[in-house]
Protein backbone atom coordinates (compact mmCIF):
# COMPACT_ATOMS: atom_id res chain seq x y z
CA UNK A 1 0.00 0.00 0.00
CA UNK A 2 1.08 3.51 -0.70
CA UNK A 3 0.90 5.86 2.28
CA UNK A 4 -1.73 8.60 2.32
CA UNK A 5 -0.61 12.16 1.83
CA UNK A 6 -2.01 15.64 1.22
CA UNK A 7 -0.50 19.01 0.50
CA UNK A 8 -1.62 22.01 2.52
CA UNK A 9 -1.17 25.36 0.80
CA UNK A 10 -1.58 28.57 2.78
CA UNK A 11 -1.02 32.23 1.96
CA UNK A 12 2.71 32.83 2.22
CA UNK A 13 3.15 29.55 4.08
CA UNK A 14 6.51 28.15 3.10
CA UNK A 15 6.99 24.51 2.26
CA UNK A 16 10.21 22.68 3.08
CA UNK A 17 11.35 19.46 1.51
CA UNK A 18 13.99 18.93 4.16
CA UNK A 19 15.15 20.07 7.59
CA UNK A 20 15.56 23.77 8.24
CA UNK A 21 19.12 23.41 9.52
CA UNK A 22 20.57 22.19 6.24
CA UNK A 23 23.29 24.51 4.92
CA UNK A 24 23.95 23.05 1.49
CA UNK A 25 22.03 21.25 -1.20
CA UNK A 26 22.12 17.58 -0.33
CA UNK A 27 23.77 15.14 -2.70
CA UNK A 28 21.20 13.49 -4.99
CA UNK A 29 19.41 10.50 -3.51
CA UNK A 30 18.58 7.33 -5.47
CA UNK A 31 15.64 8.10 -7.68
CA UNK A 32 12.23 6.98 -6.46
CA UNK A 33 9.28 6.89 -8.83
CA UNK A 34 6.20 9.01 -8.24
CA UNK A 35 3.63 7.33 -6.05
CA UNK A 36 -0.12 7.20 -6.27
CA UNK A 37 -1.74 8.35 -3.06
CA UNK A 38 -4.86 6.26 -2.31
CA UNK A 39 -8.06 7.80 -3.61
CA UNK A 40 -10.33 9.14 -0.91
CA UNK A 41 -13.96 8.16 -1.05
CA UNK A 42 -16.59 10.62 0.06
CA UNK A 43 -19.51 9.35 2.08
CA UNK A 44 -23.03 9.89 0.73
CA UNK A 45 -26.02 9.14 2.97
CA UNK A 46 -28.32 8.52 0.03
CA UNK A 47 -26.01 6.20 -1.87
CA UNK A 48 -26.05 2.48 -1.12
CA UNK A 49 -22.56 2.03 -2.52
CA UNK A 50 -20.95 3.27 0.67
CA UNK A 51 -17.28 4.15 1.03
CA UNK A 52 -16.18 1.76 -1.71
CA UNK A 53 -17.04 4.38 -4.32
CA UNK A 54 -15.55 7.78 -5.08
CA UNK A 55 -18.44 10.14 -4.66
CA UNK A 56 -19.29 13.23 -6.71
CA UNK A 57 -19.32 16.61 -5.02
CA UNK A 58 -22.77 18.13 -5.42
CA UNK A 59 -23.71 16.13 -8.54
CA UNK A 60 -25.99 13.17 -9.16
CA UNK A 61 -23.39 10.78 -10.55
CA UNK A 62 -20.59 8.75 -9.07
CA UNK A 63 -17.83 6.51 -10.35
CA UNK A 64 -16.46 3.40 -8.71
CA UNK A 65 -12.99 3.60 -7.29
CA UNK A 66 -12.13 0.33 -9.04
CA UNK A 67 -12.90 1.99 -12.39
CA UNK A 68 -10.45 4.85 -11.82
CA UNK A 69 -7.17 3.20 -10.87
CA UNK A 70 -6.71 0.97 -13.97
CA UNK A 71 -7.20 3.93 -16.33
CA UNK A 72 -4.49 5.99 -14.64
CA UNK A 73 -2.22 2.95 -14.30
CA UNK A 74 -2.17 2.58 -18.08
CA UNK A 75 -0.53 6.00 -18.37
CA UNK A 76 1.82 5.62 -15.42
CA UNK A 77 5.02 5.29 -17.46
CA UNK A 78 4.13 8.50 -19.27
CA UNK A 79 3.44 10.23 -15.94
CA UNK A 80 6.92 9.31 -14.74
CA UNK A 81 8.37 10.55 -18.02
CA UNK A 82 6.59 13.88 -17.50
CA UNK A 83 8.43 14.27 -14.20
CA UNK A 84 11.89 13.16 -15.29
CA UNK A 85 11.72 15.17 -18.50
CA UNK A 86 10.18 18.22 -16.86
CA UNK A 87 12.64 18.74 -14.02
CA UNK A 88 15.83 18.00 -15.97
CA UNK A 89 18.80 18.43 -13.63
CA UNK A 90 16.77 20.17 -10.93
CA UNK A 91 16.75 17.16 -8.63
CA UNK A 92 15.47 19.17 -5.69
CA UNK A 93 12.06 19.60 -7.35
CA UNK A 94 9.43 17.39 -5.76
CA UNK A 95 5.99 17.47 -4.20
CA UNK A 96 2.32 16.68 -4.58
CA UNK A 97 0.15 17.13 -7.65
CA UNK A 98 -3.52 16.47 -6.93
CA UNK A 99 -5.58 16.16 -10.08
CA UNK A 100 -9.30 16.91 -9.85
CA UNK A 101 -11.31 15.30 -12.63
CA UNK A 102 -14.81 16.01 -13.94
CA UNK A 103 -15.97 12.99 -15.93
CA UNK A 104 -18.70 13.37 -18.56
CA UNK A 105 -21.59 10.93 -18.92
CA UNK A 106 -19.77 9.07 -21.69
CA UNK A 107 -16.62 8.55 -19.59
CA UNK A 108 -14.52 11.21 -21.29
CA UNK A 109 -12.66 13.82 -19.23
CA UNK A 110 -14.74 16.98 -19.32
CA UNK A 111 -12.32 18.95 -17.14
CA UNK A 112 -9.19 18.33 -15.08
CA UNK A 113 -6.95 20.71 -13.17
CA UNK A 114 -4.33 20.73 -10.41
CA UNK A 115 -6.53 21.27 -7.36
CA UNK A 116 -3.71 21.22 -4.84
CA UNK A 117 0.00 21.07 -5.45
CA UNK A 118 3.42 21.63 -3.94
CA UNK A 119 5.52 20.40 -6.87
CA UNK A 120 6.38 23.81 -8.33
CA UNK A 121 7.10 22.67 -11.89
CA UNK A 122 4.66 23.83 -14.57
CA UNK A 123 6.30 21.78 -17.36
CA UNK A 124 5.58 18.62 -15.35
CA UNK A 125 2.08 19.74 -14.38
CA UNK A 126 1.26 20.68 -17.97
CA UNK A 127 2.48 17.32 -19.28
CA UNK A 128 0.48 15.37 -16.69
CA UNK A 129 -2.65 17.42 -17.44
CA UNK A 130 -2.31 16.67 -21.16
CA UNK A 131 -2.17 12.95 -20.36
CA UNK A 132 -5.15 13.24 -18.02
CA UNK A 133 -7.32 15.03 -20.59
CA UNK A 134 -6.81 12.15 -23.03
CA UNK A 135 -7.97 9.47 -20.56
CA UNK A 136 -11.26 7.67 -20.95
CA UNK A 137 -13.08 6.15 -17.98
CA UNK A 138 -16.08 3.84 -17.68
CA UNK A 139 -19.36 5.74 -17.79
CA UNK A 140 -20.26 7.20 -14.39
CA UNK A 141 -23.47 6.05 -12.74
CA UNK A 142 -26.26 8.59 -12.55
CA UNK A 143 -24.62 11.51 -14.32
CA UNK A 144 -21.35 13.39 -14.45
CA UNK A 145 -18.87 12.60 -11.68
CA UNK A 146 -15.92 14.23 -9.95
CA UNK A 147 -12.97 12.74 -8.11
CA UNK A 148 -9.47 13.73 -7.03
CA UNK A 149 -6.33 11.70 -7.68
CA UNK A 150 -3.15 12.74 -5.78
CA UNK A 151 0.32 11.93 -7.12
CA UNK A 152 3.47 12.37 -5.05
CA UNK A 153 6.70 13.12 -6.94
CA UNK A 154 9.55 12.60 -4.44
CA UNK A 155 12.59 14.82 -4.91
CA UNK A 156 16.09 13.39 -5.27
CA UNK A 157 17.80 16.42 -3.74
CA UNK A 158 16.84 18.92 -1.10
CA UNK A 159 15.31 22.36 -0.89
CA UNK A 160 14.60 24.23 2.32
CA UNK A 161 11.97 26.81 3.22
CA UNK A 162 12.53 30.47 2.57
CA UNK A 163 11.98 32.25 5.89
CA UNK A 164 8.69 34.06 6.49
CA UNK A 165 10.17 37.55 6.81
CA UNK A 166 12.01 37.35 3.50
CA UNK A 167 9.05 35.76 1.73
CA UNK A 168 6.59 38.40 2.92
CA UNK A 169 8.93 41.13 1.66
CA UNK A 170 10.16 39.69 -1.63
CA UNK A 171 7.30 37.61 -3.01
CA UNK A 172 4.26 39.95 -3.15
CA UNK A 173 5.84 42.46 -5.58
CA UNK A 174 6.92 39.61 -7.82
CA UNK A 175 3.55 37.87 -7.73
CA UNK A 176 1.83 41.11 -8.72
CA UNK A 177 3.63 40.90 -12.07
CA UNK A 178 1.65 37.78 -12.96
CA UNK A 179 -1.47 39.91 -13.44
CA UNK A 180 -0.23 40.78 -16.93
CA UNK A 181 -0.85 37.14 -17.88
CA UNK A 182 -4.62 37.64 -17.53
CA UNK A 183 -4.75 39.22 -20.99
CA UNK A 184 -3.27 36.07 -22.55
CA UNK A 185 -5.76 33.71 -20.93
CA UNK A 186 -8.48 32.09 -22.96
CA UNK A 187 -11.28 31.65 -20.48
CA UNK A 188 -11.73 32.83 -16.89
CA UNK A 189 -8.73 33.07 -14.57
CA UNK A 190 -9.34 31.75 -11.03
CA UNK A 191 -9.54 34.39 -8.33
CA UNK A 192 -6.68 32.79 -6.39
CA UNK A 193 -3.80 30.69 -7.68
CA UNK A 194 -1.16 29.06 -5.49
CA UNK A 195 2.35 29.55 -6.83
CA UNK A 196 5.18 27.27 -5.70
CA UNK A 197 8.69 28.25 -6.70
CA UNK A 198 12.35 27.41 -6.11
CA UNK A 199 15.17 29.92 -5.68
CA UNK A 200 18.65 28.76 -6.68
CA UNK A 201 22.15 30.18 -7.24
CA UNK A 202 22.29 33.94 -7.53
CA UNK A 203 18.69 34.23 -6.36
CA UNK A 204 17.30 33.02 -9.69
CA UNK A 205 13.88 31.37 -9.70
CA UNK A 206 14.64 28.03 -11.32
CA UNK A 207 11.19 26.46 -11.36
CA UNK A 208 7.57 27.46 -10.70
CA UNK A 209 4.23 25.68 -10.71
CA UNK A 210 0.57 26.44 -10.09
CA UNK A 211 -2.55 25.05 -8.44
CA UNK A 212 -6.03 26.20 -7.51
CA UNK A 213 -8.57 24.71 -5.12
CA UNK A 214 -11.45 26.37 -6.94
CA UNK A 215 -13.70 24.87 -9.60
CA UNK A 216 -12.11 26.87 -12.44
CA UNK A 217 -9.18 25.53 -14.40
CA UNK A 218 -6.04 27.64 -14.75
CA UNK A 219 -5.91 28.57 -18.45
CA UNK A 220 -2.87 27.02 -20.06
CA UNK A 221 -1.90 30.29 -21.70
CA UNK A 222 -1.96 32.00 -18.29
CA UNK A 223 0.28 29.34 -16.77
CA UNK A 224 2.68 29.46 -19.75
CA UNK A 225 2.96 33.22 -19.33
CA UNK A 226 3.30 33.03 -15.53
CA UNK A 227 6.01 30.38 -15.73
CA UNK A 228 7.96 32.42 -18.28
CA UNK A 229 7.64 35.50 -16.07
CA UNK A 230 8.50 33.77 -12.78
CA UNK A 231 11.65 32.17 -14.13
CA UNK A 232 13.06 35.63 -14.89
CA UNK A 233 12.83 36.73 -11.26
CA UNK A 234 15.84 37.36 -9.07
CA UNK A 235 15.47 37.17 -5.30
CA UNK A 236 18.00 37.05 -2.49
CA UNK A 237 20.82 34.61 -3.17
CA UNK A 238 20.35 31.50 -0.98
CA UNK A 239 24.15 31.01 -1.00
CA UNK A 240 24.68 27.35 -1.67
CA UNK A 241 21.14 26.30 -0.84
CA UNK A 242 17.89 26.02 -2.77
CA UNK A 243 14.84 27.69 -1.25
CA UNK A 244 11.26 26.61 -1.83
CA UNK A 245 8.19 28.73 -1.13
CA UNK A 246 4.46 28.62 -1.80
CA UNK A 247 2.39 31.80 -1.88
CA UNK A 248 -0.97 32.88 -3.28
CA UNK A 249 -1.50 35.19 -6.24
CA UNK A 250 -4.87 36.99 -6.18
CA UNK A 251 -6.65 38.28 -9.23
CA UNK A 252 -6.98 42.08 -9.41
Amino acid sequence: MVSRGHAKILLLTLVACGGGGQKHVEEPKPERPPTRVPIEAEEDEDDSGGADEVQVEGLMGHIDRADIQPVIERSWDEVQSCYSGGIGKKRYVGGLVELKFRIARDGSVKRVHVARGTLGAWPVEKCVLELARAMSFPKPKGGEAEFSFPIDFPSRGRAIAMDDARASTELPPKLAKLTKCNQDAEGPVPRKIDVTLYVGPGGAVTSAGFATDGSDDIPEAWADCAHAEATTWKLTDPRGMVWKATATWEKR
